[in-house]
């Protein structure tokens, strides 16, 4: 992204003049790399069913992509890699395992043959791409608990709705871990939906 400053205290980007930075800009910012992973993900994917890798270097290729992708979507609720402190790359780290994890699993299905290399295996390693907005709003919804934050809203984001999501929506504020994680209903790693956070109000603000 550009070379915007991190207001830390309110979980906020401003640009060089100043001005806050549109977070659909920097949801959007999100996506272009996230796009772009999902597409190296299914060409080495691709790579492999052409016999020009083999499945352990597709396997540690993988692995790279994964913990780009996700360490990418930790960064941006932190303010940046500037930022990062030992905390959060730990937590950050144990998303990656996680995923580490689930491809172990792919590779042991290619390997036995349970998971043929067909467009749905390419299919299949997009996802590990698309998991990594999953993290970007566990990460914004880490953040707004250490700031203070004490209420969450789902906003539905610009795709089709699963019925998880539509239900969550329709809760409007309710307490900060209330609603499920965008990334974790029926849509999964297709979720665009992200949460907003704000203090408790008063009762006249209310």
């Amino acid at each position: 992204m550009p070379a915007f400053s991190f207001d830390p205290t309110t979980g906020r980007y401003r640009d060089v003049q100043g001005k806050l930075v549109a977070q659909s800009r920097i949801r959007a910012a999100l996506d272009k790399v996230l796009g772009e992973q999902a597409v190296e993900a299914r060409n080495l994917t691709a790579m492999l069913a052409d016999g020009k890798v083999t499945l352990a270097d597709w396997q540690r290729l993988m692995m790279h992509n994964v913990k780009t992708t996700h360490l990418v979507a930790a960064t941006i609720p932190s303010g940046g890699w500037a930022n990062m402190t030992q905390s959060d790359f730990g937590w950050a780290g144990q998303r990656i395992r996680t995923q580490y994890n689930y491809l172990r699993g792919f590779a042991a299905d290619i390997a036995s043959g349970k998971q043929a290399l067909t467009p749905s295996a390419l299919a299949r390693a997009e996802l590990y791409a698309r998991a990594g907005r999953a993290t970007h709003r566990a990460g914004e919804r880490r953040k707004a608990l250490a700031r203070g934050e004490e209420q969450e809203k789902n906003v539905l984001g610009a795709a089709d709705h699963c019925a998880g999501c539509l239900k969550e929506a329709s809760r409007g504020w309710v307490a900060l871990r209330t609603l499920s994680a965008p990334g974790t209903r029926e849509c999964r790693v297709n979720c665009h939906c992200y949460l907003i956070y704000r203090a408790k109000p008063t009762r006249q603000a209310a």
